[in-house]
């Protein structure tokens, strides 16, 4: 089977239920591994859940440009609940 990393623009589409990968850009190079986390918007007739991974305050600033996109029913904190994950924190991002 061929893998290749998944890169900001990618999508699976699986009829009613796609998968919007938003993070990282294609061959970016982090200086932190954290900012290069992945991030996806899974978009469902009856739900939208936005995965963030560990991607920190670089990373976040990255996805400013998604706009309203970003907002969803369920959100996966980033950094696991870290100061930086904090419902402050999240709540003025998203």
């Amino acid at each position: 089977m061929k893998r290749r990393a998944a890169c900001a623009g990618d999508l699976i589409d699986a009829g009613d239920v796609r998968l919007y990968v938003l993070h990282p850009e294609e061959g970016r190079e982090a200086v932190d591994s954290n900012d290069d986390s992945l991030v996806v918007k899974l978009v469902s007739k009856n739900v939208d859940v936005l995965f963030c991974g560990d991607v920190q305050e670089e990373g976040m600033a990255r996805l400013v440009p998604y706009g309203s996109f970003l907002r969803a029913d369920i959100v996966k904190v980033p950094h696991h609940g870290s100061s930086l994950g904090d419902e402050g924190t999240v709540r003025n991002f998203f």
